[in-house]
């Protein structure tokens, strides 16, 4: 809060500042001081009053709070601590938390219904979460007056469905009464009348868009992959948000794999931009296009064996797997969009992510659109060279979109520009470089593909520093060859950056060469 030193004097009538002015304004001083004090009654004033709510209360305000609505810790993590100690109000601030003290009231408004216990597991664990009441699972003979359509039946051998949902949370068929308690420390029993079951997603869905689908050209130039790095990974639902707050949750509201019969019963509401998964084939001279829902057919391709018809195109969900017919050729790329599974937003992605400023940096954009200026680019090589001839002390290269670089990079600290570029007036003497950054523009997942381009000499990323030069690679996956650090370089950072096991990896995720590092260091001070 700001206020204004002289806001009391102003309400003075005109007459005595006029004196006021004439005898060298003691008086404003005075109030000035008078000011200050009353800014700080105002301003406890006002933290009193926020003190009377949860959301902008102050730390030590929380476990007062917390007694009045009755919300009572966990004791299993230990007792509260004092407040009037910092130690004790750090204790508290995770023993009692926050939110879960906003929430007191709501929960108990709720208690007793079944969304409650989803809501918990979301709330306090950070995990999609899905309730079942097994007792509706069970076999029992129904009142021919009042049947209920929904309860759990008999095994139907004809619906593959139901079968291929047995065991897991959105199952639907019948089961036999379980004595056993559903938390015996021996054999836990499901199927009984009071037991209710919690199911808890660990992973999370994560985006990848418009990216370059992998051209498996060892089986067939017409077969492809969703992850760019060629293996099999299965493809996950885009959750759709619950606005009823009383409703279950549904294998379109959870982080789930989506299986071949639940993606071809649902196509149309699961395939397409914006949704969980979208296919689009490249034309020359024209934007790729989005192979529309009518094209696809779910299909089973392992060994790929199944080769679909002239204008279709087969899609297999729970292996990531794409094929498309012999003819035409697909000689013009293929992107993908789609969701996968990881625990937690770490070794680049699409997510979320802050990035490191460094005061005075020069930035050159690569990839996205390009605005044409001298530090906009297509290649990273480009951006290298012209990072190169500027010679700045901080510089930053950031790759504007999802696609794959495939180049030879060397990163060299103590290079000299090109002769005769017409952008350095004047040879540098000595390198000022100090420090690069390479990394993903924030909600992006750019790949570089490093291949084998030297017959006599071994390939990698190789960054060479001079005394004191820093290097950051940040949101990227590097695949095909691993990373060198050579020279007198003082720190390099990997952050949020996947280096790729064993170079690249086979359809089952192995690395192909597990022998061959994916860092390598030669620098002899230099702190990763």
């Amino acid at each position: 809060m700001t206020s204004n030193p002289d806001r009391l004097y102003e309400l003075l009538p005109a007459i005595h500042r006029i004196r006021d002015k004439e005898q060298g304004e003691p008086l404003r001083a005075l109030l000035a001081v008078i000011n200050e004090q009353a800014d700080l009654i105002e301003r406890d004033i006002a933290q009193l009053y926020d003190n009377w709510f949860i959301e902008t209360c102050e730390d030590w305000v929380v476990p007062y709070l917390a007694e009045l609505v009755g919300y009572e810790p966990i004791h299993e993590a230990g007792e509260p601590g004092e407040i009037v100690t910092q130690q004790g109000r750090a204790r508290n601030k995770i023993l009692i938390p926050r939110r879960e003290v906003a929430n007191t009231v709501r929960y108990r408004r709720r208690k007793g219904s079944l969304a409650l216990l989803e809501l918990l597991a979301r709330d306090i664990a950070g995990w999609p979460a899905r309730a079942v009441e097994f007792y509706k699972l069970l076999g029992w003979t129904q009142a021919v007056n009042h049947l209920h359509l929904e309860r759990g039946r008999s095994v139907d051998l004809r619906n593959a469905r139901a079968l291929e949902l047995l065991g897991a949370p959105f199952e639907q068929l019948a089961h036999t009464v379980d004595v056993r308690r559903i938390n015996s420390r021996h054999r836990k029993g499901r199927f009984n009348i009071p037991s209710i079951g919690v199911f808890v997603w660990r992973l999370r869905p994560f985006s990848v868009t418009h990216s370059p689908a992998y051209c498996v050209e060892a089986s067939n130039a017409h077969r492809f992959t969703f992850s760019v790095l060629g293996n099999d990974s299965p493809l996950f639902m885009k959750p759709e948000p619950e606005t009823d707050p009383s409703h279950i949750a549904e294998e379109f509201n959870l982080p789930v794999p989506i299986s071949r019969r639940f993606l071809a019963r649902n196509l149309d509401r699961l395939y397409g931009e914006g949704k969980a998964l979208c296919i689009k084939r490249g034309y020359k001279n024209r934007p790729p296009r989005l192979i529309r829902a009518d094209e696809i057919v779910v299909a089973d391709l392992s060994g790929w064996r199944y080769l679909p018809k002239r204008g279709k195109v087969a899609l297999d969900p729970e292996l990531g797997r794409i094929a498309f017919p012999s003819y035409p050729p697909v000689a013009n790329g293929v992107w993908v969009s789609y969701q996968y599974g990881f625990s937690d937003a770490l070794g680049g992605g699409e997510y979320e992510r802050s990035l490191t400023e460094v005061s005075g940096a020069k930035i050159y954009k690569v990839g996205g659109r390009q605005t044409g200026n001298r530090s906009s680019f297509k290649r990273l090589g480009d951006a290298l060279k012209q990072w190169v001839n500027d010679n700045p002390p901080h510089a930053v290269i950031e790759i504007a979109d999802s696609q794959v670089y495939t180049e030879q990079l060397l990163i060299d600290f103590s290079a000299k520009p090109e002769p005769g570029d017409a952008s350095q007036d004047q040879t540098p003497v000595e390198s000022r470089r100090e420090s690069l950054q390479l990394r993903a523009a924030n909600g992006k997942r750019p790949v570089i593909r490093l291949l084998d381009w030297q017959t006599s000499a071994p390939d990698a990323l190789t960054v060479i520093g001079h005394q004191g030069s820093r290097f950051t690679l940040d949101g990227l996956l590097v695949t095909g060859r691993g990373a060198q650090l050579n020279g007198d370089l003082q720190k390099a950072l990997f952050r949020h950056t996947t280096l790729t096991p064993g170079w690249e990896v086979d359809h089952n995720c192995n690395p192909k060469r597990p022998l061959e590092p994916s860092l390598e260091i030669f620098s002899p001070h230099v702190c990763v």
